[in-house]
């Protein structure tokens, strides 16, 4: 009981730091010890001592013990700790008042309370403590010399018993001090020798981490250095690692001893420009790139500089930089500009459009062809996202500013994508639109795009005739058996239940073909597709799956529906029969519902009804009438 007393005390410690943790488990037990004391004190005054003022003293300090308790429970740990040891100090002096006064044994308790106070109160507080304790003695002894109290001694076999219950009480405390005292000591120890562990791994972590950075800096094809500028005086290299003196054709002596050599060995077209950077940067002590030349074994090298400053107690500043040989990146820019100026003067002569976008400015370039292909003339919108975005269709607009912007924020180096822009005759024309990124500033973000348009729409129209060919009936313009087929597996693995499946057949379609001919055996077929479409929802799939057989799948559609929409076919079949008695047509229907995704199941059934419905009316449906040419 007492442990779990302890526990639901520590519970709103149970997600903190380890050292307060330990404190209130300490201050816990502090608590329930004190309070049991206070508990045994309660039931030896009623029940062995019978006195009256030890009841009341020790029934108040049990009572009072809902302040630390209280406390501890709303996270104040100190204030716990100092309610509960104040409570057993006043708790010792005045049974002290009523026992033998200062000589009374109550008073070895002092100490022990200091243990107690010393494991759960800080350093100033403890202090108070102990000046507390010692104004509580003086005032004992003051009492006594000037009679405030008188001193009771103890006497005969009742003062022995009561001696003895003090001694165990004080000893068994004390031994709990001494406890919680050497568990508190061992657990530092514990923690100092994983910190002196900890410590020692440190160290070896940083010793070797020092060995392959330094390996690393030997290492890689970047020149480091570390250059300190004086708040009264020029600069000097404190450090160049071997990639530097390399890249540079220098000896480390020499970069390190004469910082003029160094600077001024830059190509006399970049000295100033070099200078002002490093003067600019060491005012503002901003991190800098400066891209010059350098004359490297009778070459010329492109160099591009970076470094990073900190600024030093007295004034100095310490720049931690990279040199990189960006020679072929600047051979490669001059090259691609030569070819762009090329592919500039060739697009100019073909009908496809070239723009070239300057992201900073928001300005660019059209070329001829980029206008004409839209039925524009030179001039008529100026080169801008604004203009462009105006032209490009809303449905196309989110997705193809993704493309660009794909690329202008490094994620690609070029992109492609098809859109549709608005001509001037009012006409949406489909657009393949390219471009690349030419240019990235230091972050890797594009600059300038350059890139073509080319006209698809004759393409896409293409397209969109294949694609509307592949899924539907050449002659009645209504879905074909294939796109049916797909529809039916995408609807079972589906969970659009309850689905209908109409089967309808052209009654006498053959009779029609050898007796009127094949032409107005297609009429038929035609006039039966219309009647259907009629009657059908958008969300319906109506198909032709065979020579004169149709099938309808009604997605999330029930048998009473189902039977409803069969009855409108009727009804419209009448209809369009009694407004053209030449084309009479008659329709075999079979229908089923299932709330399955066994589709399969459904058509075959659906199929089998059609075949049902057409035995009963056969007959009706052998001859041609020579008057209106429609089946008797």
């Amino acid at each position: 009981m007492l442990q779990r007393l302890i526990s639901w005390l520590d519970r709103p410690y149970s997600q903190g730091a380890e050292e307060t943790r330990q404190l209130a488990r300490t201050v816990s037990i502090l608590i329930v010890a004190s309070f049991c004391v206070f508990l045994f004190g309660l039931f030896s005054g009623i029940f062995f001592f019978k006195h009256e003022t030890m009841v009341r003293i020790m029934l108040a300090g049990a009572v009072l013990h809902g302040v630390p308790f209280y406390l501890l429970r709303t996270c104040r740990l100190r204030a716990s700790s100092l309610a509960v040891v104040l409570i057993a100090l006043g708790a010792i002096c005045y049974m002290a008042t009523i026992g033998q006064g200062i000589r009374d044994i109550n008073i070895v308790a002092i100490p022990v309370v200091f243990i107690f106070a010393g494991l759960a109160l800080d350093r100033g507080m403890f202090r108070w403590l102990v000046v507390i304790s010692i104004v509580a003695a003086t005032l004992l002894v003051l009492g006594e010399t000037t009679g405030l109290y008188t001193p009771v001694p103890l006497s005969g076999i009742q003062a022995t018993w009561y001696m003895l219950v003090v001694v165990i009480i004080l000893l068994l405390v004390a031994a709990l001090a001494v406890e919680l005292l050497v568990a508190n000591l061992r657990k530092s120890l514990v923690k100092a020798r994983q910190e002196v562990i900890q410590r020692r791994q440190v160290v070896t972590a940083l010793r070797e981490a020092t060995t392959r950075f330094g390996e690393m800096v030997r290492q890689i094809p970047v020149g480091v250095f570390i250059y300190r500028i004086h708040a009264g005086g020029p600069g000097r290299f404190e450090y160049a690692s071997p990639v530097f003196c390399q890249l540079l054709d220098l000896d480390t002596k020499e970069v390190l001893s004469d910082q003029p050599f160094t600077t001024y060995g830059v190509y006399h077209e970049d000295v100033p420009m070099l200078i002002t950077a490093i003067q600019s940067a060491a005012i503002r002590l901003e991190p800098f790139t400066v891209e010059v030349r350098y004359p490297v074994r009778g070459q010329i090298r492109w160099i591009r500089v970076e470094a990073l400053p900190t600024l030093l107690p007295g004034g100095d500043s310490l720049w931690n930089g990279t040199i990189t040989d960006i020679t072929e990146r600047k051979q490669a820019e001059t090259a691609l500009q030569q070819s762009e100026a090329r592919f500039k003067l060739s697009m100019e002569a073909t009908q496809d459009g070239l723009w070239d976008w300057d992201i900073a400015t928001d300005t660019g370039y059209f070329s001829p062809g980029y206008y004409h292909m839209l039925g524009y003339e030179e001039g008529d919108f100026q080169m801008s996202v604004s203009a462009w975005k105006e032209l490009i269709h809303p449905e196309d607009l989110e997705r193809t500013l993704r493309a660009n912007n794909d690329c202008i924020e490094g994620r690609f180096e070029h992109f492609e994508v098809e859109y549709r822009m608005l001509a001037k005759n009012g006409e949406w024309r489909w657009i393949l639109g390219r471009g690349k990124a030419i240019a990235r500033d230091e972050r890797g973000r594009a600059t300038r795009l350059l890139g073509t348009h080319v006209d698809i729409t004759e393409r896409k129209m293409a397209e969109e005739k294949l694609r509307f060919q592949s899924t539907h009936d050449a002659l009645t313009g209504i879905y074909n058996r294939a796109f049916f087929e797909a529809e039916m597996e995408r609807l079972e693995r589906s969970r659009q239940v309850p689905t209908s499946i109409i089967i309808a057949d052209v009654d006498g379609l053959k009779t029609v073909n050898d007796v009127r001919g094949h032409a107005v055996g297609d009429e038929f077929l035609c006039q039966a597709a219309g009647v259907l479409r009629s009657v059908f929802r958008a969300s319906d799939i109506l198909a032709r799956i065979g020579g004169d057989e149709f099938a309808v799948l009604l997605p999330s559609t029930n048998e009473a529906t189902t039977l409803h929409m069969l009855a409108r076919v009727h009804q419209r079949l009448a209809e369009q029969n009694a407004a053209n008695p030449s084309l009479a047509v008659q329709l075999s229907l079979g229908a089923a519902t299932t709330d399955t995704n066994h589709l399969s199941e459904a058509f075959r059934l659906a199929d089998q009804r059609m075949y049902e419905d057409k035995s009963t009316h056969k007959s009706k449906y052998i001859r041609i009438n020579p008057d209106n040419g429609g089946l008797n």
